[in-house]
């Protein structure tokens, strides 16, 4: 059996016991989940000749998904990246979802596209704003070193890489 491919021929688990004994796979070579099956082997096996039972499934869609569904559409590509490790920010697509729910509380005879359009175009007057509020007041002469970048990772770590370090002078000082 263990040479056997098929999914229709045994189960996983006696496919790899058949490895097992043939000497095929080797000992150390065996998956994690094998020694646990074999502890506990599920009170049903599952076979592929095993009808599937007919249990209803259920929607998983929220209120939002219809929003969330078309702003991607409406924003597209440009929709701003977010980083995922800051989870005390809300990303874009949250701020927008929760004005459009706020507009629609605010005005029930709103449509879900209107409040969605009004919830976009607020967004955008305030990325306006906060691109408004970086140009300095002098735009025709700026100061040197007004636009600097912030420093990355990687911006960081090449200052490094060419900052010579004089390891005499360092281990002098102490």
């Amino acid at each position: 059996m263990a040479s056997s491919r098929l999914e229709k021929i045994g189960t996983i688990f006696t496919r790899v016991t058949g490895l097992l004994r043939a000497g095929a796979m080797n000992v150390n070579e065996k998956p994690i989940w094998y020694d646990v099956y074999r502890a506990f082997p599920p009170k049903v096996e599952p076979l592929y000749s095993r009808p599937i039972a007919d249990v209803p499934i259920k929607e998983i869609i929220y209120p939002e998904d219809s929003i969330r569904a078309k702003l991607h559409k409406a924003l597209g590509k440009k929709m701003p990246g977010y980083n995922l490790l800051e989870k005390n920010r809300p990303t874009v697509s949250q701020k927008i979802i929760l004005q459009t729910l706020q507009h629609q509380k605010e005005d029930p005879s709103l449509s879900e596209d209107e409040a969605l359009a009004k919830a976009i175009e607020t967004y955008n007057s305030e990325i306006r704003q906060v691109k408004a509020d970086d140009i300095p007041e002098d735009f025709n002469k700026p100061k040197f070193g007004y636009y600097k970048t912030k420093p990355s990772l990687a911006n960081e770590f090449k200052r490094a890489v060419e900052t010579k370090v004089d390891v005499k002078k360092i281990l002098s000082e102490d």
